[in-house]
């Protein structure tokens, strides 16, 4: 009954997606049409879709595309983790200094998300389309619809009576593709820096750059650290930076050991690489300190949860950290729920290297077992420092009836209080028959939105049907 009542709704949206408004009841959509160009056959394109919910209640959506170009669609979220990867840099010497680079590892495709309460989420819609595809334009859609599982309340005031409808509709997003068999390379730098640091302290070089082009590019850097006046290299090393693909972004993280370097000024000669061709070069220079020259500073910005919540349900809890000082840090949220006063939960998150000016989600999980206020509290831990303690409210709810059950027993109620009513005041019959014919007909016009429903909620399947063919 569930999925009815928010299939209905999901079909009336369909007319204001036709008067081009993507702004339904509780849910925006934004931007309300996506346009993939020169999309290379065989290759792949990426856009974001912000999804937000203005509820004061978490909602599961479902995700899925329709049309012609339905089956080259998947969707991510856009949670991007990061691996560190050890090499080893020979200097002129012959010794050898240890370097870590930085690399990102996206998330995984889903086909469902769920976004908490006044908050948004993005939703990455990934395109891949085959090496046979022909050139040409592409349409198709990206329907994005309450989770017939996610049981959601919403109250509308009709003949003076508050009735609990639990209606959320969704949204439809059109995709439009388009073909080509022309190879684009397009890379370009945005930014080269390196910080100044102290001794004994890596020495981290940021390398951030953008595919604008539809083939996929693996940047060079070559990397010369130079003494005070630039006559000797004292350390020299090429590294290979991450595959990046077709419309996406990428920053590569290099931290090149400072041990076998005295305290002073250097310089570092950067350049970087696509196709054996130097696309940009830029000098930088830096500082290597003595020990507590350069100060650790740290700040939780604040504690990320849903308002509202439903027994059972998987809650993420971010811890929101700034690097605020002059060197990288380890940071790691600890914390406790408490419900009552009680403790029902520590938390502790994986400790993650935040670089200077950075900002990291430090996430835990909790799964509340019964209703109740619970109050989540926490602070970060980095280089041996504590952040102030911050805390938040956690609303768990038992699981809701169903709002048609709910209706049937407000109609029940109204009319057992009638009946009590008329029976010890010696009401009028006609007066009785009056009340009884007027809920009559409400219950009719509840069986009628039912039936409908039913109808819509079939014919919805049968899109989602069609859509999964050919998967």
């Amino acid at each position: 009954m569930a999925g009815c009542r928010k299939i209905f709704l999901v079909s009336i949206l369909g007319i204001f997606l036709s008067m081009g408004i993507v702004h339904a009841a509780g849910i925006g959509i934004s931007p309300a049409k996506l346009y993939f160009d020169d999309v290379l056959k065989g290759g792949y394109a990426e856009k974001e879709i912000i999804v937000q919910n203005t509820n004061d209640y978490s909602i599961t959506y479902d995700v899925f595309a329709n049309g012609l170009n339905k089956d080259w669609i998947a969707f991510r979220l856009d949670e991007v983790s990061f691996q560190f990867e050890e090499v080893l840099v020979p200097l002129p010497s012959g010794e050898k200094v240890s370097v870590l680079i930085k690399t990102p590892s996206k998330s995984s495709e889903i086909s469902t998300f769920t976004v908490p309460a006044k908050t948004n989420t993005n939703l990455i819609v990934v395109l891949q389309p085959p090496n046979d595809a022909a050139n040409g334009e592409y349409d198709g859609h990206i329907y994005i619809v309450p989770s017939e599982t996610d049981e959601v309340e919403v109250e509308k005031e009709e003949g003076g009576v508050a009735f609990g409808l639990g209606i959320e509709v969704g949204a439809d997003v059109l995709a439009v593709v388009n073909i080509t068999g022309k190879e684009i390379l397009d890379y370009v730098v945005e930014s080269v820096s390196v910080r100044s640091t102290e001794i004994d302290y890596p020495i981290t070089f940021s390398i951030k750059g953008r595919n604008l082009g539809n083939v996929r590019v693996t940047p060079k850097i070559g990397i010369d650290i130079l003494n005070q006046n630039k006559t000797e290299v004292l350390i020299s090393g090429n590294f290979s930076g991450d595959e990046v693909w077709p419309t996406t972004s990428d920053t590569t993280i290099i931290n090149i050991s400072s041990d076998k370097l005295p305290e002073g000024q250097y310089w570092a000669d950067v350049k970087v690489y696509v196709g054996g061709n130097v696309i940009k070069q830029q000098l930088l220079t830096f500082d290597l300190m003595p020990e507590g020259a350069l100060t650790t500073r740290g700040e939780l910005k604040e504690i990320r949860k849903p308002v509202w919540a439903k027994v059972g349900e998987v809650l993420k809890i971010e811890a929101i950290f700034e690097n605020q000082g002059e060197l990288p840090v380890l940071a790691k949220f600890k914390g406790e729920i408490l419900l009552e006063g009680d403790v029902v939960k520590t938390l502790e998150s994986d400790e993650l290297n935040v670089p200077v000016g950075d900002t990291a989600s430090l996430t835990t999980y909790f799964t509340p077992k019964k209703a109740g206020r619970y109050i989540v509290s926490g602070y970060v831990v980095y280089s041996k420092k504590y952040t102030f303690t911050k805390e938040g409210i956690i609303n768990v709810e038992s699981k809701r009836l169903s709002s048609w059950v709910k209706i049937s027993l407000i109609l029940f109620a109204i009319l057992i209080i009638r009946w009590v009513y008329y029976y010890y005041t010696g009401g009028r019959k006609s007066e009785v028959a009056y009340v009884s014919n007027k809920y009559k007909k409400i219950d009719e016009n509840l069986e009628k939105m039912i039936r409908e429903s039913k109808r819509l909620k079939d014919k919805i399947k049968k899109l989602k049907r069609r859509s999964a063919w050919g998967r």
